[in-house]
């Protein structure tokens, strides 16, 4: 008798625990999601500069230009993905050297225009920035480096696991999503949560 009522009271106790884990966990997304809805989303796009410095002064000056170029088009096309197909809310481009400043707060003098330019007119006011990357980056998941996209907050850190604030860039073994495709995702992924938790 005494065993089965300790089972129970074990039983009680690690379901309370699991209940107030899941409340906290949804309070927390509800918190992210409409921080995220009234806030701005810096999007960091690669440079390869060291890459093509290091080719330069190699004497592959033909190599580098088409680095720099290919990397100039890979940029163009993850800026069009999100200006086409983000609907969340604002969205910055930045290049990866300014990430030091996004940490700092120091957003002015570092968004880039439709060239891919830094346009210091742009100024951008923000309640809460967050900051996002397609490529590779850290998954608290799996606790490794993946390919896809990825949302971060403004020091570069993952969002929880249980947000779906990630697109992995491979759908199957053989099929690898575009840029366009993993934007699309993850905006639906926020709307269905906002709708779900950010709206109440």
């Amino acid at each position: 008798m005494k065993k089965t009522l300790l089972l129970f009271l074990l039983s009680f106790l690690v379901s309370i625990s699991f209940s107030q884990t899941k409340e906290e966990k949804n309070e927390k997304t509800k918190q992210i999601i409409s921080q995220l809805k009234d806030g701005c989303l810096f999007v960091r796009l690669a440079t390869s500069k060291v890459k093509i410095e290091a080719l330069k002064n190699a004497g592959k000056r033909e190599l580098a230009e088409k680095v720099e170029k290919e990397q100039y088009l890979e940029n163009l096309e993850i800026m069009n993905a999100f200006k086409n197909h983000y609907t969340f809310g604002k969205v910055y481009f930045i290049y990866s050297d300014a990430s030091e400043k996004v940490m700092m707060s120091n957003i002015d003098s570092i968004c880039l225009n439709d060239k891919l330019e830094i346009d210091y007119a742009i100024s951008p006011n923000c309640k809460t920035v967050f900051t996002a990357q397609i490529g590779q980056i850290y998954s608290t998941t799996f606790g490794s480096d993946i390919i896809g996209l990825g949302l971060m907050n403004d020091q570069f850190k993952p969002l929880p696991t249980y947000f779906p604030g990630y697109v992995a860039k491979r759908d199957l073994i053989f099929f690898k999503r575009s840029a366009n495709k993993m934007v699309r995702m993850l905006n639906t992924k926020l709307q269905e949560t906002y709708t779900k938790y950010g709206s109440k």
